[in-house]
């Protein structure tokens, strides 16, 4: 939906990066189903981009708690 809001926070609840998400009904059912996303993090434009990243020691992978209202 284009009116979803991506807020996440750190754990003492202060928040470092709030915006646009537009999540797909899919994805929400299986974020609520498992209660975490796998985020990547880098400056990459796409899924090629990956493993040139990875093998460069720049990307970050996140398992991520999420909590959907």
């Amino acid at each position: 939906m284009a009116c979803d809001v991506l807020t996440v926070t750190g754990r003492a609840g202060v928040c470092f990066y709030e915006g646009g998400l537009n999540s797909s009904r899919a994805w929400r059912r299986t974020a609520r189903r498992h209660g975490v996303f796998f985020a990547l993090a880098r400056s990459i434009t796409g899924p090629w981009d990956i493993a040139e990243a990875q093998l460069r020691g720049e990307m970050y992978a996140l398992l991520c708690p999420v909590v959907l209202v």
